[in-house]
């Protein structure tokens, strides 16, 4: 997992744990070898993981990373999208927002604390030199800064369970509705 998607992780299970019924849930674009990742992220305390793998996803730009990514946010259809402000790749910061964009939610970029309660989300983010609140009601995404909170580490049992007794469901372009 990338350290920057660890913070977002960390930053969805700290809402889990403020919040009653609450689930995280995991998404990751890549090779079958991802699925560790997911793992990882199941044994750190997410409560599903999916991993979004198909032949014809090998060679999609940045747009249809994006894309791609949005079709199963949408399949999820979760309040809160959470991401790492960027990704271990050249995207630079616009994985997030595109997805926002092509979900037509609100999102707030480069969060360094975030509180959610009754259907609002509190966060605040870097605003030039300083930083500034700003709420906004949920459906919505947000990418959270890197380094802002400690990424906890997986428990022992639930590493074993990881790989044990939890599935990690393969989505590829017909499962997401996509055209190839």
């Amino acid at each position: 997992i990338a350290p920057g998607d660890k913070n977002g992780l960390e930053a969805a299970l700290q809402i889990k744990d403020a919040l009653t019924n609450t689930n995280v849930a995991a998404v990751s674009l890549g090779p079958r070898q991802a699925d560790d990742a997911l793992r990882e992220a199941l044994a750190i305390g997410a409560d599903a993981a999916y991993l979004l793998h198909d032949e014809v996803f090998e060679k999609v730009d940045l747009s249809g990373v994006a894309g791609i990514l949005a079709a199963a946010v949408s399949r999820l259809n979760p309040d809160l999208i959470i991401t790492g402000r960027e990704s271990g790749s050249d995207a630079a910061g616009q994985i997030g927002p595109r997805i926002a964009e092509i979900l037509d939610v609100v999102q707030i970029t480069d969060v360094h604390h975030l509180a959610v309660s009754g259907g609002t989300a509190t966060a605040v983010r870097r605003w030039g030199n300083g930083y500034a609140m700003v709420r906004a009601a949920l459906p919505l995404l947000i990418t959270v800064a890197p380094g802002v909170n400690q990424p906890r580490y997986p428990h022992g049992a639930r590493i074993i369970n990881a790989y044990r007794n939890w599935q990690v469901p393969v989505w590829g372009a017909a499962e997401l509705g996509l055209d190839t």
